[in-house]
């Protein structure tokens, strides 16, 4: 539910306007001219062009997303005949809301609060401004972080809330910045 609302707050002016979610004048546009070739060669993958180097297949770097982008964009033609918009504005939706479950899970591994965890992970700077760039390689991030679950146990704490809460908070930011030397009391989070 806390991912649909973020989802409908960051992305619904876009696609109230007929607009493609995310800033033109970064990789917005080169992504969604890929997955139009998806769109059209679906449901096979596009062939090579003079563009690819004398690829025999079009290169991508996020194959999974072009090809359900691809199909949802053919699909869309067949009815609407605006489908790249449409399918292309699917996935900023689908990753927030991925993010915002990932987050609750991820939170709720840690001992912390589901709902915390729902809205901090889809609003992380990193992560908005991928999508708000048109990286649709980095928009499945939610099923990392609900995938991280079985591997975090919580340990039980006589600590404060608000130390365990600001040790976790390290450990997050450790999981975004590796560079970051966590304290202590933070690594077993």
């Amino acid at each position: 539910m806390i991912g649909a609302v973020l989802a409908a707050m960051l992305a619904g002016p876009a696609i109230l306007q007929g607009q493609l979610v995310g800033s033109p004048g970064a990789e917005t546009l080169g992504h969604a001219w890929v997955q139009g070739w998806a769109a059209d060669a679906w449901p096979a993958w596009p062939t090579g062009t003079a563009l690819t180097a004398g690829a025999s297949r079009w290169p991508v770097i996020d194959p999974l997303p072009t090809w359900l982008l691809g199909a949802a964009a053919h699909l869309g033609r067949l009815g609407s005949g605006d489908g790249l918009t449409l399918a292309w504005n699917l996935l900023p939706v689908a990753g927030i809301v991925l993010a915002a479950v990932g987050g609750a899970r991820l939170a709720r591994a840690w001992g912390g609060n589901p709902g915390f965890g729902a809205v901090a992970v889809p609003l992380m700077p990193i992560f908005l401004g991928s999508l708000t760039s048109g990286l649709t390689e980095d928009a499945l991030l939610g099923l990392v972080d609900g995938t991280e679950q079985p591997r975090v146990e919580h340990v039980a704490s006589h600590d404060d809330p608000d130390t365990r809460a600001r040790q976790m908070g390290e450990a997050l930011y450790a999981r975004i910045n590796p560079a970051h030397a966590l304290s202590e009391p933070a690594r077993r989070y």
